[in-house]
């Protein structure tokens, strides 16, 4: 895990995927969203970042076949 990525302080926002194998993290200030995938011990994994959004995202949901994420 990379802590410097993996780590969100203030988050303004989380949700899961149908499958609740993904959680999805928006950073208080709106402008990143980190993914975790759960382990099978339920513990979180780091996954990916997306940084630098236009504007600011509040909110979020995924797809119901689990392909897209949208904010």
């Amino acid at each position: 895990m990379e802590s410097e990525t993996a780590n969100v302080s203030d988050p303004s926002h989380v949700f899961l995927s149908g499958d609740d194998q993904n959680v999805y993290v928006i950073s208080g200030n709106g402008d990143d969203i980190r993914t975790y995938q759960r382990g099978e011990n339920g513990t979180l994994e780091f996954v990916g970042l997306v940084e630098d959004l236009p504007g600011s995202v509040w909110s979020g949901t995924v797809s119901p076949d689990g392909l897209h994420v949208y904010v």
